[in-house]
């Protein structure tokens, strides 16, 4: 009985022991798993590996690398140009040239030009040569330009953007006045709401930039048809009386005769000169002749023009057109009209019967023209070296009121 009881102990024990080492083993078995094939590099195994591996390093690194606050996390750069803005002073319409700016790096880190660009695309061109500058160094940046501008002062920019945390942004400037050879000033003559009677006059200048030697040979005007009713005097300018950027010039004093028919009416001067170029300058002159008699329309009436156009009138049938005549601000009983006149004599003009209208405030009054059947075949179409054939109407009473116009036609 004894025997059977030891037995049973020791078996007992062994079953212990083997329970303890099993479970010893699986637990290193679940702290150290066997391990498999490296990750791929792109994978996010790799990426958490390289992060860890990255941190483990930067500890490392930490305690046995550079101390807090060493001085090369400190260095940086210093963008420097002693005179941003370039001042050429005069130069001459359509001229070219070359600038350039010394850019330095006055700072102890690399300085680096990010970007750049410049204004005006069509005048100015920016050459940067190198996109960082060590420190104490430095460039050239150059700006080639075409003086192009309608205006008189020329203002053009180039930008550059750095890696400078006190100056990110520098800004070169091109500045001056730029000229033509000749200049006119005003460019051109307006003479708008003149009478039939009056009389005006006006000025321009006409200056030259480059050169002293400077001379008007010949004046002429480009209409013919209107050359009487213009005067055009020239007088040389003193040197006390030449604008800023000006050698030489000339007065032109210009004179609208009366006469001019009702309408608008446009002239150019012409100007010769002893320059290679321009050899020759245009100055257009417009205005405009308005009366206190007014036309109501009819067919063929151009009241910009003041002309009548009658066009092509059969000459077995001849024409015959009214116009109705507004005489404004005087009573019928106050007015008092010249006969009609035209040229040519075969234009037959005549007054109909007047009218009051707006309680006597406007005396209305037909006038008609006709051309009469046989007439002889002619032309009075406007073209160049045509005559021209008018109509005129002319109070005595109140005095000076007129209108004139023009009639337009051909008898075939």
């Amino acid at each position: 009985m004894k025997a059977w009881t030891f037995v049973g102990a020791l078996v007992l024990v062994g079953l212990a022991v083997g329970v303890a080492m099993s479970w010893r083993e699986l637990a290193t078995l679940t702290e150290s798993p066997i391990p498999g094939p490296p990750p791929d590099e792109g994978s996010p195994a790799a990426a958490a590996a390289g992060a860890k591996a990255g941190s483990s390093g930067e500890a490392a690194g930490g305690a046995a690398g550079a101390a807090p606050g060493d001085q090369a996390s400190e260095r940086r750069p210093k963008v420097f140009v002693e005179e941003p803005e370039f001042n050429f002073g005069a130069g001459r319409h359509r001229q070219s040239g070359v600038h350039g700016w010394r850019i330095w790096n006055k700072g102890d880190g690399l300085l680096r030009i990010r970007d750049s660009w410049v204004e005006c695309t069509q005048c100015t061109k920016l050459i940067v040569p190198a996109s960082t500058i060590p420190p104490g160094e430095s460039i050239e940046v150059k700006l080639e330009y075409t003086l192009i501008t309608l205006q008189e002062d020329f203002r053009k920019s180039a930008t550059l953007l750095t890696n400078d945390p006190d100056q990110p942004m520098v800004v070169l400037r091109l500045v001056g006045k730029v000229y033509h050879p000749l200049e006119v000033k005003p460019a051109s003559l307006s003479f708008s709401g003149l009478k039939p009677a009056e009389q005006a006059a006006g000025s321009v200048l006409v200056l030259a930039h480059f050169t002293r030697d400077f001379q008007i040979k010949a004046i002429s005007l480009a209409d013919a048809t209107l050359a009487d009713q213009f005067q055009v005097q020239p007088r040389p300018l003193a040197a006390s009386e030449l604008p800023e950027g000006a050698l030489a010039g000339y007065e032109l004093q210009v004179t609208v005769k009366p006469g001019l028919p009702l309408g608008d009416f446009r002239q150019t001067i012409l100007l010769d000169t002893n320059l290679d170029e321009p050899s020759r300058v245009e100055i257009p002159v417009q205005g405009s002749i308005t009366s206190p008699i007014t036309v109501i329309g009819t067919n063929g009436w151009n009241p910009g023009r003041g002309v009548l156009k009658l066009g092509l009138v059969p000459r077995e049938e001849g024409v015959v057109r009214t116009l109705k005549l507004m005489f404004r601000g005087v009573g019928q009983a106050n007015l008092r009209l010249e006969p009609p006149r035209a040229h040519p004599d075969l234009l037959q003009v005549s007054y109909g019967v007047p009218s009051e209208i707006k309680a006597g405030e406007v005396v209305m009054i037909p006038l008609e023209l006709r051309i009469a059947p046989g007439t002889a075949p002619v032309s009075y179409l406007g073209g160049d070296g045509e005559e021209a054939a008018e109509v005129l109407v002319k109070t005595v009473e109140p005095p000076g009121w007129e209108l004139r116009f023009r009639v337009e036609f051909a008898v075939e």
